[in-house]
């Protein structure tokens, strides 16, 4: 019941402070006779409470060339996170500094949508088509993002841009194995209200040559995949400093689960349903910035046509932000979930409410010098989350008019909820555990970053060190007949990450360079085995790295980017490993544009050098192969 009345005091109190704030703004829009000016900003930056961490946004002309591609392709060739792929276009992974899959929150536009019984997101599912902008923050987060962000956090987004007039396009993209993507969008506004509509599909019926000895090659089976989606927004602009968002994202997939090299006579099956709601009121006047949430998540899976994993989720969240002076500026929140799911595994339905209080506290000390501290509780139905604190701070050591060097550094403590399938599994050779702990780390890191900004050229590096230790680490291993999981083991992790990007800017077009290296030492200190201890992590290479270059030059580009991963061991032993790759993606094109009316067409060639690789251990990825691109676009007519 005390949930219930915090929750409530909150809404209360929140709305109460939000509508007396609307009535002070209309009584202080005229002083003296003098209109104030509009204030126009609609959201809170992500880095504004990370103070002492690193944050990576893509650049959006890299990602328009990709949009037919998914998000675990672009963040293996753009970003420092090592994905984990089981075969072409199959279940993908992420694990940022040697954590596991499910130590990553994946949000968007601010909703955590990792699976609540699986506890990860599958990012070949996730077409780059379908966001506007995707950031990356290498990390431990969860005092801003909760259960789930003990390696990193990852943010998609859709944002009004409130264009006028109407706008539309077509996009037909072929490839290698039998592969074809076919996409288009509308959009109408008036500056006011606008909406937007996009749909997509894609198949592929991913029949490439696998080779199985040295003199025997056969086409790939049980791996076609088939996809669609569409997404709605609706925006309407009350005024120039609040806005009410609407979007709508429905997603289907049906795909065979990629065979292993030789296997004939695989054929699992593989049908996804997700469909996500996020509506959105924000105001940002002389009181402050208020952002109110509701969402709604529904996520469906049927394997092999005979077993169901449902799940649903309502969310309400409220968000407060105040510049209280010129040095201090405070942010507090809260969020409720609410989850029913019907799973046949479970045998029964699970209800669960998740409650979590929030607030941050931003302090510039001196212009060098600033600050941040984030707090977290969260309260889960006979569940206690830890309290998860975090404390950030960035000196400016060197600056003057076109160049910065600064010294970052956080301290953290992260968790992660026991999934739906950890505590309530009773399906075929597997038994949850009610009694489990949360996953708990602690985490911290320093780093220096430089930047220059010439009239030109612009470019940063960046480069961090960092220290974790996660206890309670969840694993299913066998008691007596059955798989049941436990909180078993406990993990060290240390490493280096570095990053560098550059732009350079030319009469007739632009060159974009960047670079991602990192080394990682993720080790077992606890285990059951103690020939296990001092042992690397399953599928965690020591080094990974990557480098990509852009360069449009009038209605031309070209782009190139090279991925690199090391090593990985499959078995707590050390024993045995996976080699390591690299793999190298080119392409290019050309933009026509004739008044309204603006096509492009480009050709892209991936795994160039034509590897034989495996990103997991005996499965098969694609030698070289292609794709074609024409797309077409109308806008304002």
């Amino acid at each position: 019941m005390y949930k219930q009345l915090i929750i409530w005091g909150l809404v209360g109190w929140l709305f109460l402070f939000i509508t007396t704030s609307q009535a002070q703004a209309q009584q202080d829009s005229i002083v003296g006779g003098e209109v104030l000016q509009e204030v126009r900003i609609y959201g809170i930056p992500l880095e504004k409470y990370a103070t002492g961490s690193k944050v990576i946004t893509l650049d959006s002309a890299l990602l328009a060339t990709s949009n037919a591609t998914t998000l675990a392709r672009v963040l293996q060739q753009q970003s420092p996170i090592y994905i984990k792929a089981y075969g072409n276009e199959m279940l993908a992974t992420a694990s940022f500094r040697g954590t596991g899959s499910g130590h990553t929150a994946v949000l968007w536009n601010g909703l955590n949508i990792n699976s609540l019984s699986a506890g990860q997101t599958d990012f070949s599912l996730v077409p780059i088509f379908a966001v506007d902008q995707i950031s990356v923050q290498p990390g431990s987060a969860s005092a801003l993002y909760g259960s789930d962000a003990i390696g990193g956090s990852i943010h998609l987004q859709n944002q009004p841009n409130w264009s006028r007039g109407i706008s539309a396009g077509i996009q037909q993209n072929i490839g290698s194995f039998g592969q074809y993507f076919t996409a288009g969008n509308v959009q109408w506004g008036n500056g006011k209200l606008e909406s937007r509509t996009q749909a997509y599909r894609y198949s592929t019926n991913n029949d490439f040559t696998v080779r199985i000895s040295p003199t025997e090659d056969v086409q790939q089976q049980n791996a076609t995949v088939f996809n669609y989606g569409i997404q709605q927004a609706i925006n309407y602009k009350i005024a120039s400093n609040q806005y009410i968002s609407v979007q709508g994202w429905h997603h289907f997939s049906d795909k065979q689960t990629q065979s292993t090299r030789g296997d004939r006579f695989s054929n699992d099956l593989l049908r996804e349903r997700s469909t996500r709601v996020v509506a959105d009121y924000m105001l940002n006047n002389s009181a402050g910035f208020f952002n109110v949430k509701l969402g709604y998540i529904n996520d469906y899976l049927l394997y092999n046509l005979n077993s169901t994993t449902a799940t649903q989720r309502g969310i309400a969240a409220l968000k407060y932000d105040k510049q209280l002076n010129s040095k201090l500026s405070l942010q507090v929140g809260t969020q409720w979930m609410h989850i029913r799911t019907n799973v046949d595994a479970y045998n029964r339905e699970v209800v669960e409410d998740r409650t979590s209080i929030y607030s941050s506290l931003r302090w510039q000390i001196i212009p060098r010098w600033q600050m941040s501290i984030n707090v977290r509780q969260a309260f889960i139905t006979d569940f206690l989350a830890p309290f998860a604190p975090s404390l950030g701070t960035e000196i400016t050591l060197y600056k003057n008019n076109y160049q910065k060097l600064s010294f970052k550094a956080l301290g953290s403590k992260n968790y992660r909820i026991p999934t739906l399938n950890d505590r309530f599994w009773q399906g075929a050779g597997g038994l949850g555990n009610p009694d489990l702990r949360p996953e708990t780390g602690w985490s911290a890191e320093g780093g220096l970053a430089y930047e220059q900004n010439r009239q030109k050229t612009t470019w940063k590096a960046e480069a961090t060190y960092y220290q974790m230790k996660i206890t309670d680490w969840i694993l299913w291993k066998p008691i007596g007949n059955v798989w049941s999981p436990v909180n078993v083991a406990a993990v060290n992790g240390s490493g280096v990450e570095a990053s560098f990007q550059m732009k350079i800017k030319q009469t007739r077009g632009y060159l974009s360079l960047g670079a991602n290296y990192a080394y990682t030492l993720s080790t077992i200190a606890q285990d059951d085995n103690p020939d296990f201890i001092g042992k690397q992590l399953l599928y965690v290479p020591f080094h990974s790295s990557n480098a990509f270059a852009f360069w449009q030059f009038d209605r031309w580009f070209t782009q190139l980017d090279i991925n690199q991963t090391g090593f990985r061991y499959l078995e707590n032993s050390n024993a045995n490993f996976v080699q390591g790759f690299a793999l190298v993606n080119a392409s290019l094109g050309k933009n026509f544009q004739l008044k309204h009316h603006w096509w492009s067409i480009s050709i892209r060639v991936n795994n160039l050098l034509n590897h034989d690789y495996e990103s997991v251990n005996n499965r098969a990825m694609p030698g070289r192969n292609y794709q074609l691109s024409l797309r077409y676009q109308i806008r304002n007519f």
